[in-house]
């Protein structure tokens, strides 16, 4: 577990808003480092555009074990750092 260690700032708040299921605009910068860092993925979606056609975008996603292993860290690392969505990046630093 130790890739969640100091994943704060910027970082963190993309990887938690991409592992809660909230689509937001990143930094094309930002979704790099974590792909790199193997913390998400990207699928391939289409969406239809009436009169347009359609669009494929990649749509990043956090896999499965990554998710479960953040659940993990945060459930271990509670008490220490607090809630971690919205949580204090100095809280949550100490706590790794």
């Amino acid at each position: 577990m130790k890739r969640f260690r100091g994943l704060r700032g910027k970082r963190r708040a993309c990887f938690e808003q991409i592992a809660t299921g909230r689509m937001t605009t990143h930094h094309p910068r930002t979704l790099a480092s974590l792909a790199n860092d193997e913390l998400i993925k990207f699928e391939k979606k289409r969406f239809a555009l009436e009169g347009f056609g359609t669009l494929t975008v990649d749509v990043p996603y956090v896999p499965e074990d990554v998710h479960q292993a953040w659940c993990q860290w945060c459930a271990d690392h509670r008490r220490k750092c607090g809630i971690m969505i919205g949580g204090n990046d100095e809280t949550i630093n100490q706590a790794s």
